[in-house]
C-alpha cells in the first residue's frame, strides 16, 4: 500500500492498481516491470523493488542471477529499462540497498571486500554511496566486528518526510539503533537488551524491551524520539501475549500478536485525554490474523484472516471498517466442520491451549480415529492455519 495504490511483486514482474478498483473487488492489475526489461542472461529472479517515492520511477531492484543472489539494479519502470550510471551492484551476497534521495543510497555489501562480512555472512559495514562514485571507494559510515552478527538497515515514510533508519545486531543477539541525518549515522539511546519492529512513528522509533529498562518494564513496548532519544511507553502486554510484529500508518501503530495460540490484531492509538488505548480488529472465532500492509500516508491497513476451515482472504481495512477485498479459493465445504479451542493441564499445571477440527455431527465420545500435530518453540506457537489436503 503506498498512498492511492496497491502494489505487488511476483518473481517476475511489478504490478500496480488504483486502490479504489482493488477495494471494488476488481482485477485491475497493471505490469509496470518485467525482468525481461533488464535484458540480462540467464535466469533472473525477482526478489525485491524499492522505488524512490517522490516520482515512482528510478526503482533498485534485488534479483538473483543463475540461483545467484542478491545483485542489486537500478531501473526506470516508467521507460522500462536499466539506468546506464545507475547504481549496480555485482556482488554475489546478501546486499542491501536503501535509497537516500535520487543521488545517494546507503548500502551494505558484505563481498565487496575481504573485511566486509561478518561470520554470519552479512555486511559488518555500511556506506554512503553517491551517484557515479565507485562502490569501493565510498565513505564508511560506520563498521563493526567480523565477529558480531552485523548490519541491516530500512527506509521508513510518513507525512513528516523519509527516515534512514539501521540496526546492528552483536553476536550476543542484543542491538543498537542509529538513523542518518546530514550525512552521518546518529546513535539512538535505547538498552541494547531489545528488539526493533522496524516502525516509524510520528519521529519515534518502536522497541520491545527484554529487560527492565528505567521506569519500564521488560516486554514493555516503547516509542523512543530519534531527534531527543526521549522514550515513551506505548503498551504493557499481558503475560501470555507475546507480540510478532508492528506496522504503523500516519497516526495509528497496528500490532499482530499472539495470545493462547490465537493470532490477532489491535490497534494502538492515543485518546483525546493523552491515554494510549488498544482496540482489537473484529475477527471471526478461532482464526488466525496477520498485518500484510499498512499505508504509510492514511490509516489503510491490509490484513489476512484464516483458520484450519477458512481459507485465507485479505481484509481492507481503513476509517474504522474492515472490508473483505480478496480471497484465496476454497478446496472443501467449510460449512460441514467447526474448529473449538480447548485446554489440557501439563504436569507443572500450566494450561496448554489447542484446537480440535471436526465435523459438525461428530460426538465426542472418545471412539473416533483423530490427527494430531503439535509444535511448539522459540517463544512461536501452532496457530489455525489453512489445511486443505486435511478438509478434503
Amino acid at each position: 500500500l503506498i498512498k492511492n495504490k496497491i502494489y505487488r511483486l511476483t518473481h517476475e514482474a511489478y504490478y500496480v492498481q488504483k486502490l479504489k478498483s482493488y477495494r471494488e473487488g476488481r482485477k485491475q492489475w497493471k505490469e509496470i516491470f518485467h525482468i525481461k526489461d533488464m535484458h540480462l542472461p540467464g535466469q533472473v529472479r525477482l526478489e525485491s523493488m524499492d522505488c524512490f517515492l517522490t516520482k515512482m520511477q528510478r526503482c533498485l531492484v534485488s534479483y538473483a542471477l543463475n540461483k545467484q543472489r542478491v545483485f542489486i539494479a537500478e531501473v526506470d519502470i516508467k521507460k522500462r529499462e536499466l539506468i546506464a550510471d545507475g547504481f549496480h551492484l555485482n556482488i554475489n551476497g546478501d546486499n542491501r540497498i536503501r535509497w537516500v534521495d535520487e543521488d545517494n543510497v546507503l548500502v551494505a555489501a558484505p563481498y565487496l571486500t575481504s573485511t566486509s562480512s561478518t561470520a554470519d555472512g552479512n555486511s559488518r559495514e555500511v556506506r554512503l554511496w553517491r551517484r557515479g562514485e565507485e562502490l569501493k571507494k565510498t565513505k564508511i559510515l560506520i563498521q563493526g566486528k567480523q565477529t558480531d552478527i552485523g548490519f541491516f538497515h530500512w527506509v521508513m515514510h510518513s507525512k513528516e518526510g523519509q527516515v534512514n533508519y539501521i540496526s546492528y545486531w552483536y553476536a550476543d543477539g542484543t542491538g543498537q539503533l542509529y538513523f542518518f541525518k546530514d550525512g552521518n549515522l546518529k546513535k539512538v539511546l535505547h538498552p541494547t537488551n531489545m528488539t526493533s519492529f522496524h516502525s516509524y512513528y510520528q519521529g519515534s522509533i518502536l522497541i520491545q524491551l527484554f529487560e527492565d529498562w528505567r521506569e519500564f518494564k521488560k516486554n514493555d513496548v516503547v516509542k523512543i524520539k530519534l531527534e531527543t532519544s526521549v522514550p515513551e511507553l506505548i503498551y504493557r502486554p499481558e503475560s501470555d501475549l507475546g507480540i510478532n510484529d508492528i506496522h504503523t500508518t500516519h497516526s495509528r501503530i497496528f500490532m499482530s500478536y499472539t495470545q493462547r495460540a490465537q493470532k490477532k490484531v489491535a490497534e494502538l492509538y492515543k485518546n483525546k485525554n493523552g491515554q494510549w488505548i488498544k482496540k482489537i480488529i473484529p475477527f471471526s472465532k478461532n482464526t488466525s490474523l496477520s498485518i500484510s500492509s499498512a499505508n504509510y500516508f492514511n490509516n489503510t491497513v491490509l490484513y489476512q484472516e484464516e483458520s484450519f476451515i477458512q481459507a485465507p482472504r485479505l481484509i481492507l481495512r481503513e476509517k474504522n471498517k474492515s472490508q473483505i477485498v480478496q480471497k484465496a479459493p476454497a478446496f472443501f465445504d467449510k460449512d460441514k466442520f467447526e474448529t473449538i479451542q480447548l485446554y489440557a493441564e501439563s504436569k507443572d499445571g500450566q494450561m496448554i491451549p489447542f484446537f480440535l477440527t471436526k465435523a459438525k455431527e461428530l460426538k465426542l465420545n472418545k471412539t473416533h480415529p483423530t490427527l494430531l500435530y503439535g509444535y511448539g518453540a522459540f517463544g512461536q506457537s501452532l496457530t489455525p492455519t489453512y489445511r486443505p489436503e486435511i478438509g478434503k
